[in-house]
Parts: C-alpha cells; structure tokens; sequence
C-alpha cells in the first residue's frame, strides 16, 4: 500500500524549533526533492522552472512579501516495488516514467495555485517513492497557504482517485515528529 508523510515538524531532539521557516527553507527542501543523484533527471513542476525553482519561488514570497513564517511545505509518497510493477503491467510503461506521470498527476492539484516540484527517487530501487515541495505562497493572489484540516482530507482524496487508477490504495501515515498533519501558519 502507497503512503503519504506530510514532513512538517522537527524531531524532538533537534536543535530547532521551527521547520521550514528560516532563509534557507526552500533551497534546502527544493534541493533535496530535485537532487540529480536521486531523481535521474525525473523531475517536474507546475507554475515554476525545476531548473530554477529555488529561485522563482524565494521571487515570488517577496514580492508579496511573504518572506517568513512557514515557507515551503514537503510530502512524500512512497511504494512498494510490487505496486509499481503491478500498475506498469496494468496500464504500460517503464517503472520510472509511470513514477514521473503519477508525481505529475498528484501535484496538479495544486497546479494553478501554488508553485510545485516533484522529483521522483529512484536511489532505493526497494523504496521507491516521489518527493513534493511546495511554496506557502499563492501564485493567484499571494495568500499564505493554511494548511487545513480540508484541504488535507481533500488533497488525500484527491490522490487516492489518482492512484487508484494504477491499482494502488494510498494511506496517509503520520510524520513520525508530529501528532497532527496540519501547518500552523
């Protein structure tokens, strides 16, 4: 079974406070999800450039001077082998493009709104798994993004109807630092 992690919390023991809230957030996290060692070049975004996405992203947050707070927002979904050989038999294609195409699929829901990446990992052929960063700040009107309880439910019933398509249920677990998925902005 597929699993979403929403990474929004430190662990207990780390030396700080807030997750994703300094200067160099969107840099790290961007870095991380489009790292050319892991993804092989299966990257991909809606309203901002892969190649320059720090960037657009950071432009965009001052321009509407949102420069602070919670700047990025990071989730996962990973699989298991099985279920990826399992809907590349059903629907075609090689394991790494059928990846891509989901990854585009489940961050259009955000397409039109926010700025998305996605990058899908392909370093741990026994884990495979997609990377999603997202910028807290909407392309539309500049609004920060809330990260509520409804957009959440909405969001995972949104990539359930994607996934299920390929034959895969999906189950939200929790970050293992948190208790609750929702941001506090």
């Amino acid at each position: 079974m597929a699993t979403l992690k929403v990474i929004c919390k430190n662990p207990a023991d780390s030396c700080y406070a807030e997750k994703y809230n300094d200067a160099l957030a969107i840099d790290a996290v961007v870095s991380y999800v489009l790292n050319p060692d892991k993804t092989q070049g299966y990257i991909g975004g809606w309203g901002v450039s892969p190649t320059n996405a720090v960037r657009e992203m950071e432009l965009l947050q001052r321009l509407y001077h949102k420069d602070s707070g919670v700047r990025i927002r990071h989730w996962i979904i990973g699989f298991t082998p099985s279920e990826i050989e399992r809907a590349s038999s059903n629907v075609g294609g090689a394991m790494d493009q059928l990846l891509w195409t989901m990854g585009a699929l489940l961050a259009e829901y955000y397409k039109g709104n926010y700025q998305v990446v996605w990058g899908v990992h392909l370093d741990k052929p026994r884990e495979p798994h997609i990377h999603f960063a997202m910028s807290t700040v909407s392309l539309v009107n500049g609004k920060k993004y809330s990260g509520s309880k409804t957009d959440y439910s909405a969001y995972i019933a949104y990539a359930k109807s994607v996934l299920r398509y390929y034959g895969i249920n999906l189950w939200p677990i929790s970050d293992q630092a948190v208790s609750k998925y929702v941001h506090t902005y």
